[in-house]
């Protein structure tokens, strides 16, 4: 799959990667991959990162959604008080 990819990439076309996964694990596929998307749309859609030479990851952030958790987080665990939850920052981390 990776060939074809990599084909369609030298045939002018552009790809745009899209995943549920945070932006950290995102870059890192991204460079055991050796593949430079122009965009990563990471967390859902939460996260968007343009590629940037100048960056240490070689990715900047250009879009971030955050919202307070507290009333999800309040919801579920009224439903399920045994229910272990991660809430991932914006930095990439989880809390």
């Amino acid at each position: 799959m990776l060939e074809q990819l990599r084909r369609v990439e030298q045939e002018g076309h552009h790809l745009l990667v899209t995943t549920g996964r945070s932006w950290i694990t995102t870059v890192s596929v991204m460079h055991d991959l050796d593949m430079w998307p122009e965009y990563l749309v990471c967390a859902n859609g939460a996260v968007t990162l343009q590629r940037d030479a100048n960056t240490l990851d070689g990715y900047r952030r250009i879009h971030a959604v955050a919202f307070d958790p507290a009333p999800v987080l309040a919801l579920v665990q009224a439903f399920l008080p045994d229910a272990s939850i991660a809430i991932e920052a914006e930095n990439g981390t989880y809390r």
